[in-house]
């Protein structure tokens, strides 16, 4: 009889302690052998049910780090699925996941994992009649298994489209960059999606600021939209999620305020160089940026008016600190050909920059050292 016990007591060891079975547990059914599943990685599975009860499939997961955990299930032949999730003790974490969809559609749900930890995940039918195929797998970051991350160059325009799930699509897309400055500009320029959701995130897919809320109503294609993230380090590399919308648009990222691919124009001292501000909604960008090099410790800005008699001009140093308050040129009575002004106090050989928006058209832009105008 003390020999009986000893075996007992041993294969309930055993089955514990290696092959991750439960011993005699009716609620949970016995675990297996249950499938390891490999992160980042889409497994086909299949259920079928037994005489009267549903089927059931069990999957094992190493967690790597602490991070939150997601399972994700893509619907095939399968259309409903019971996901139940279980620590290394075969306690349910959470409550049940009732996954219902038809092929194609995708769901997840998450935890929270500890590093080196074990967890099974156990597939159920809805139903006792529930039988097919489906997909599984898991990541420890917020995107499904096997997503194509696009690499972003910085001052770049990249092509991004979005297709709902109910078009066979995933319903959101990941870019990734590397960033080359502390400070970085993130842009959307809409096409026929005017509406997008973006999360930046870090190496381990901790989100980085709030969401970014970009367009909405009333924004039309061509229309370009601007955000920033701070306190970024410089060679590590980040990831941005879209999603909301759905549809074509672009995105780039720079490291300086003007959007991909915009011309930074030379100014040469007293001479006049023509600006022309196109709108968004027309293809341009709704502003234009200059450049200058200071000739002296006290530089005149000057504006000749065109077709556009308005406009706001801001001064930045090399390091992008506005100097000044902003320069509102012309406005309401102004007219071609006149010229507006103002000074700022810089440093000589210094580089600086001249952002122009507000209004659209034509003007014609100079500075020097004095306050009497180039001639024309």
């Amino acid at each position: 009889m003390k020999n009986f016990l000893k075996i007992a007591v041993l294969s309930l060891v055993l089955c514990v302690t290696f092959t991750g079975c439960v011993w005699d547990d009716k609620k949970e059914g016995a675990i297996h052998n249950p499938i390891s599943l490999t992160m980042d990685k889409w497994e086909k599975g299949s259920i079928s049910p037994g005489k009267e009860t549903a089927g059931v499939k069990y999957y094992i997961i190493f967690a790597r780090r602490a991070a939150t955990h997601r399972i994700y299930v893509k619907m095939d032949t399968v259309k409903n699925l019971d996901i139940y999730i279980l620590n290394s003790a075969y306690e349910q974490i959470g409550s049940r996941n009732d996954f219902d969809g038809d092929t194609g559609r995708v769901f997840y749900a998450e935890w929270e994992a500890e590093p080196g930890k074990v967890y099974y995940i156990k597939a159920e039918g809805s139903y006792t009649n529930t039988s097919g195929s489906f997909w599984i797998g898991y990541t420890d970051f917020p995107a499904r298994p096997e997503t194509v991350f696009t690499d972003l160059t910085q001052n770049k325009w990249t092509n991004g489209n979005i297709v709902s799930p109910n078009n066979g699509g995933t319903g959101e897309q990941w870019f990734t960059f590397v960033a080359t400055e502390d400070t970085q500009y993130i842009y959307v320029k809409f096409s026929t999606c005017t509406d997008l959701d973006l999360y930046i995130y870090d190496s381990d897919f901790n989100q980085i600021g709030e969401r970014i809320d970009a367009g909405g109503y009333n924004w039309v294609a061509g229309e370009i939209y601007k955000d920033s993230r701070t306190s970024l380090e410089i060679g590590k590399t980040y990831y941005i999620k879209a999603d909301y919308g759905t549809g074509n648009f672009w995105i780039g990222f720079t490291d300086f305020p003007a959007a991909p691919e915009a011309v930074i124009s030379p100014l040469t001292e007293n001479e006049w160089t023509q600006g022309n501000i196109k709108s968004q909604s027309s293809g341009g960008l709704g502003e234009q940026w200059f450049t200058f090099v200071a000739t002296s410790d006290t530089q005149y800005i000057f504006v000749k008016f065109s077709s556009c008699t308005d406009l706001d001009l801001y001064i930045y140093d090399s390091d992008l600190n506005q100097i000044g308050s902003r320069f509102e040129a012309g406005g309401y009575g102004w007219e071609a050909g006149q010229i507006d002004k103002a000074s700022r106090t810089l440093v000589s050989g210094q580089t600086y920059y001249i952002l122009a928006n507000y209004n659209t058209g034509t003007f014609w832009i100079a500075f020097g050292p004095d306050s009497v105008a180039p001639a024309p």
